[in-house]
């Protein structure tokens, strides 16, 4: 419940590591070492001619080696320029790219299904899944009237509390996450999905339960370590969550005729299928 306290390091260009100094002595020597071989050793003067020329190639071997190196270097820093510039300027693979990298080692899956610009706003589509409420333990600590430890039954209220809490700050942690690895998009359109093992039935196994959009430039004024998640995620523009009954269960928000949820939807089915 606290994964949205975490920084992220914020992109920045690639550092391309500036090329080495060959090492003469230790090309001379290997050199040497190979020319001297077939050379006997009272064979001084054929001795002392293999380490001239050994000698003179290792200069000249140095000399390749730096120049192939440099031209790499100069290679490898226009790519990550044009990378660079490519991520600052909104484009679509580039962007995902890095997404996709930063979401790689999230606690919760998400992916980075489009990028784009609409009305002049350069936005980015996110995708997680989430589990269900069962993943919140059924117990929790405590302790008996006489100072032993024990464990308590948590309420379906209390579970499904816990439950929002992690949603709302594994949402607020991706797209923080996102704001500083993709400099260029200044809203990003989450959806989470359920991925609930427990499903009644195959059509509740994969259903979206939240969808929103949260822009950069609020998310730069918050105070990740006071903030409530819960309320965040519930301002979020065009929020979409619905709670129902009294223990306040988390149900699935209507598709409302929207094709692209419906085909966001399907897709994904067919893709978790096949983990």
């Amino acid at each position: 419940m606290s994964l949205h306290h975490e920084d992220f390091e914020r992109a920045a260009p690639v550092d391309v590591p500036v090329p080495p100094t060959a090492d003469y002595e230790l090309i001379r020597d290997a050199l040497s070492q190979q020319m001297l071989a077939g050379i006997g050793r009272f064979q001084l003067a054929e001795r002392k001619a293999a380490k001239v020329q050994a000698d003179q190639m290792a200069h000249a071997e140095k000399a390749r080696l730096e120049a192939e190196w440099q031209r790499s270097y100069r290679i490898h820093c226009g790519l990550a320029q044009e990378n660079w510039e490519k991520l600052l300027g909104h484009e679509p693979e580039a962007v995902m790219m890095a997404l996709e990298e930063a979401f790689a080692d999230n606690a919760s899956e998400a992916t980075c299904v489009d990028v784009g610009t609409e009305d002049g706003t350069n936005y980015a589509t996110v995708v997680i899944l989430f589990g269900s409420a069962q993943m919140v333990p059924e117990r929790t600590p405590s302790f008996t009237p006489t100072g032993r430890h024990t464990t308590k039954k948590r309420t379906k209220a209390d579970r499904n509390a816990i439950y929002v809490a992690a949603l709302a700050s594994t949402v607020l942690a991706t797209v923080k996450e996102g704001v500083a690895v993709a400099p260029s998009v200044e809203e990003f359109r989450v959806v989470v999905m359920r991925k609930d093992s427990g499903a009644a039935t195959p059509a509740d196994f994969l259903t979206p339960i939240f969808s929103g959009s949260f822009r950069r430039s609020n998310l730069e004024r918050v105070r990740w370590r006071d903030v409530d998640p819960i309320a965040l995620l519930l301002t979020a523009d065009e929020a979409v969550f619905t709670r129902k009954g009294a223990a306040g269960d988390v149900m699935p928000i209507s598709l409302g005729g929207s094709s692209g949820l419906q085909q966001m939807l399907d897709a994904f089915k067919s893709l978790v299928s096949k983990d």
